[in-house]
């Protein structure tokens, strides 16, 4: 306290060579006052170091770092120069309101070069809606970001497509695959571009248009198949986890072709499926799904406590044969 108070005394020279002590504020307002420029100096976050803001920035959204790179200069090159903050680019304007802060883009072509220095090699998840679904968004995924994972391709709102005769490039480690139908586009064009880099898929998510509520009756859905999923599961042999979401062209045979080929399956999903009737579903767990506990376990003799069937339109006698 005494060195404190020492600093704050103020010596001054007079016309006749002597010092002088000026010392009329009481000592303590000005070790308030240095304190005050002290803490100031450690709580204010332009003394932070890089590596604290970064921690704390690894925790934003997408939008959120944008909004960050406004703030300052400093701010707005550790955003910018560190890949490992755009691991995740969520891209569909439908999740702007969302917690994930989802990014509209307005120019491709700024985009593209932005996904091969800002993101690059640290970008593991990406969805696109259709009209970034172009040759050279996925050109770029290809070539700038060989440790992409997981990868959502948005056609629900498509009218048509772009042309891919010109794709050659797609990226090829793919974990899981998310592919959102439109109402009316046929995609084997674009799938058959695609076939090849599905390889190493293990997830696999197909989500329809069809709603449990606007259907009257299995008359009223269209029978078109808008993708092929034999295509896809011969393309893919290493998948384990299937989710068809309200696709009206689902039914047995689709079952029974995946319980035919994914010899590795551990999940399959078929929410508001409505024309899966169940009778492939013994085929399907005797060639597939199975799991030590499952095949452990007695069922003729077990009393089951649970069964869920939501979402599912099960005949009697599928029910009758599980």
């Amino acid at each position: 306290m005494e060195s404190i108070q020492t600093l704050s005394i103020i010596s001054r020279s007079t016309s006749d060579g002597h010092q002088t002590v000026d010392d009329e504020q009481p000592n303590d307002l000005k070790i308030e006052h240095l304190q005050r420029r002290r803490s100031s100096r450690f709580t204010s976050l332009r003394f932070l170091p890089d590596s604290i803001l970064l921690a704390v920035f690894s925790y934003l959204t997408p939008l959120d770092l944008i909004r960050c790179t406004r703030v300052c200069h400093r701010w707005y090159l550790l955003v910018s120069r560190h890949q490992q903050l755009w691991r995740r680019l969520f891209l569909r304007p439908e999740s702007t309101c969302g917690y994930i802060g989802a990014i509209h883009v307005r120019h491709v072509e700024p985009f593209i070069s932005v996904l091969g220095t800002r993101c690059g090699s640290a970008l593991l998840y990406i969805d696109l809606p259709v009209e970034l679904i172009t040759v050279d968004v996925l050109r770029e995924l290809a070539i700038r970001c060989p440790n992409l994972q997981y990868l959502t391709l948005d056609f629900s709102s498509a009218m048509q497509l772009h042309d891919f005769n010109d794709l050659y490039e797609f990226p090829c480690n793919l974990k899981r695959l998310c592919i959102c139908l439109s109402e009316v586009i046929f995609l084997e064009a674009f799938m058959r571009r695609i076939y090849g880099y599905l390889s190493s898929l293990q997830t696999l998510h197909i989500i329809g248009t069809m709603e449990k509520p606007t259907i009257s009756s299995q008359d009223d859905v269209s029978n078109y198949e808008t993708i092929n999923l034999g295509k896809i599961k011969a393309s893919a042999p290493n998948l384990r986890v299937i989710n068809l979401y309200g696709i009206g062209f689902i039914d047995d045979s689709h079952v029974e072709a995946i319980a035919s080929g994914c010899i590795h399956l551990q999940c399959l999903a078929l929410n508001y499926c409505i024309r899966v009737c169940g009778t492939s579903f013994k085929a399907l767990m005797a060639r597939c799904i199975q799991d030590a506990g499952m095949l452990a376990v007695n069922w003729s003799s077990t009393q089951l406590k649970e069964l869920d069937l939501a979402s599912t339109e099960l005949s009697e006698k599928a029910l009758l044969t599980l």
